[in-house]
Parts: structure tokens; C-alpha cells; sequence
């Protein structure tokens, strides 16, 4: 199954930490703005369809944006090129990927939930210890398979936007994987296997030798 994409980098000034963390709403407006071009609309009304990562630039001060999407787009700084990838059953690529470690546990009493008599899920991130599982299951979820061990490291502490503002970390996968189910493998390409992928995280980067691509 050959999935066909479209992707473009751009480099642009680091932004500058407030209150000692960055948010992950900073890279979020950066990326839209590379994307659109300041658009507040496009005309399939997908409010956002794109995917994107940042990484530091190695030896400037600057941040290194990745940005596809499954529709073409001529953003400033970043024009995209069509590319594809084949991710028919049993293919295999070394990937890695950001993600938001979390879990669900349901509240103690229905009246905690959204309705009397139904209890929701309430997220919380696991320890440390905890995060080369959560990343596995997230994995498997999105019709991928690992074929060792899931390598996984701190990335970073951001502020999540939203109420409070909470500090959250964020883990760096990297693992060699095979794809087990091409339509869902083809869904994750495209609209990444992590919470809060309108915020950097979830896109699937292939790995060269050197790290990263």
C-alpha cells in the first residue's frame, strides 16, 4: 500500500521560554503560520490538517519545523513536495516519534463524571518507568508492530495549554517497526499516534544512521 503525502521544512528563530518552560501553544501558532500563511480558514474546513515536529537546530539557534499534511500546501517558508511510502503489510521502518505518556482512570464517584451515572476517565501521565509500555500500546493501537525494544527517553517539560496551564513531559520514541494493518499504519502517517498532535507531537519521522532524518 504506497501512501502518498506532501512535506516541507522550514527554519525559523528559537522561541524564547516564558516562565522557564515553553508551551507547546508556541510551536503550535508557528507551524499554523508556516502552513497557512496566517489563513484562519481553509476550504475543506478542516480546522487543521497537518501534522508537524520541531527539532532544534544543531549548530544555529534556530527550529527546524516538519510539516506534512495529505494536501499540497505554499506556506511561508514552507512550500511542500509530494512524497509517498510504502506501508503495505510487513513493511519495515525504523521510526521515531514524540509522545504524551498518559493514562485513564475512572473517578471514584459517577457524580465526578459529566453525568450522574456516568463515570468518566480522568488522564494522569505514569512515571517514567512506565513510559516504553505506554508508548508500545500506543503503537500497537495505530496498526504497527515493534520488532525489538522501544527506545525511549525525556524529550522535554512543556506548559499543555488550557486551564492551569500544567507541566507535562514528553517522551522521545525511537523504534524499528512493521507495519500489521496498512490502513490503520496509513491513518497514523497521517494524522500521528500521540495525544495533542495539533501541538508537534505524533508524527511519524523516519530514522537514518545519523539519528533523526
Amino acid at each position: 500500500m504506497i501512501v502518498h503525502y506532501h512535506e516541507a521544512m522550514a527554519m525559523v528563530p528559537q522561541a524564547t521560554p516564558t516562565r522557564g518552560h515553553l508551551s507547546l501553544d508556541d510551536h503550535h501558532r508557528t507551524a499554523w503560520r508556516l502552513f497557512s500563511q496566517g489563513a484562519t480558514e481553509l476550504q475543506d474546513g478542516d480546522p487543521r490538517p497537518f501534522l508537524f515536529r520541531v527539532q532544534p537546530h544543531p549548530s544555529l539557534p534556530m527550529d527546524v519545523y516538519l510539516i506534512r499534511s495529505p494536501m499540497a500546501f505554499d506556506g511561508a517558508k514552507a512550500r511542500s513536495s509530494l512524497r509517498s511510502v510504502d506501508l503495505s503489510e510487513g513493511a519495515e521502518l525504523t521510526l521515531s516519534w514524540l509522545h504524551l505518556p498518559s493514562r485513564s482512570r475512572l473517578l471514584a464517584s459517577p457524580q465526578q463524571g459529566r453525568a450522574a451515572g456516568k463515570p468518566r476517565g480522568q488522564r494522569y501521565q505514569p512515571g517514567i518507568e512506565e513510559w516504553p509500555e505506554n508508548c508500545r500500546d500506543k503503537i500497537h493501537r495505530h496498526g504497527w508492530a515493534a520488532c525489538g525494544e522501544i527506545a525511549v527517553h525525556r524529550h522535554g517539560v512543556f506548559r499543555l495549554p488550557g486551564k492551569g496551564e500544567r507541566l507535562i513531559g514528553v517522551a522521545h520514541c525511537q523504534a524499528r517497526l512493521r507495519v500489521t494493518d496498512p490502513m490503520l499504519a496509513a491513518e497514523a502517517w497521517l494524522k500521528g499516534v500521540s495525544r495533542k498532535r495539533g501541538y508537534g507531537l505524533g508524527l511519524l519521522m523516519p530514522v537514518t544512521h545519523g539519528g533523526d532524518a
